[in-house]
């Protein structure tokens, strides 16, 4: 997994742009949910759908979505 200073410019700007405002971790597989663009996202369904980003797990302190190229942690805004 990346972290997103690390990703090709394009991906990273693509990923930033997600407005990440809240979730909701649970410590059980596929447990939690997030708040993206007044949407709720489980584990598991793609960011503004088809061929976007899919959200793998959510964690304390963000998720970790599958971008196409591979795997980075979005974090939660502070």
């Amino acid at each position: 997994m990346q972290s997103l200073r690390d990703l090709p410019a394009g991906v990273r700007q693509r990923l930033e742009a997600i407005d990440l405002a809240g979730h909701v971790y649970r410590d059980e597989p596929g447990g939690g949910f997030v708040f993206i663009d007044n949407r709720i996202y489980r584990v598991g369904e793609r960011i503004g759908g088809p061929g976007g980003p899919r959200i793998e797990v959510v964690v304390p302190d963000g998720i970790v979505v599958d971008y196409g190229g591979g795997r980075a942690k979005i974090p939660v805004a502070p």
